[in-house]
């Protein structure tokens, strides 16, 4: 096993990664419209919201997908442990951007994230219906792809 062997295989963890990012992006993004429906709003406001999910969405696809691609490089653990590790790190970190989105106050500029998934106790909401089951099904897309590629090699 050379050095290339272990490139290539950083190369397709980090894939992989960036793989379970965008689907956990595009799961958060139908939870956020399950959670907080689109109601009537102000034409004017339309793209203020529209960006404002797509950059909730977003953010939370690049949580998901660095911490699995850090987690398939760096660890050598049980693949249920990593699972179980995805999930109990995603989990912790959207917390603490939940909390500084929400109590804390932190607003991102030029939407209104704030204003529709963290104002007053929304916050929670979004934690329990949106953090939880996406650290959740990344936990599971990593117990999975760690399971087949450890059954492969």
């Amino acid at each position: 096993m050379g050095p290339e062997s272990c490139a290539g295989d950083q190369q397709m963890s980090l894939i992989r990664g960036a793989l379970i990012g965008f689907v956990s992006s595009i799961l958060s993004l139908g939870l956020l419209l399950l959670s907080y429906p689109w109601s009537e709003t102000d034409p004017d406001e339309v793209l203020i919201k529209l960006a404002s999910y797509i950059c909730i969405a977003g953010v939370i696809g690049l949580i998901v997908g660095t911490v699995v691609g850090c987690l398939l490089i760096y660890s050598r653990s049980d693949a249920i442990l990593q699972g179980i590790l995805a999930g109990v790190i995603t989990v912790g970190v959207l917390f603490i951007v939940t909390l500084l989105l929400g109590p804390y106050g932190f607003e991102i500029p030029g939407t209104r994230v704030r204003w529709y998934f963290f104002a007053e106790w929304n916050f929670l909401m979004f934690f329990f219906y949106v953090a939880i089951p996406i650290s959740f099904v990344s936990s599971i897309m990593v117990w999975w792809m760690v399971n087949r590629k450890q059954k492969k090699g």
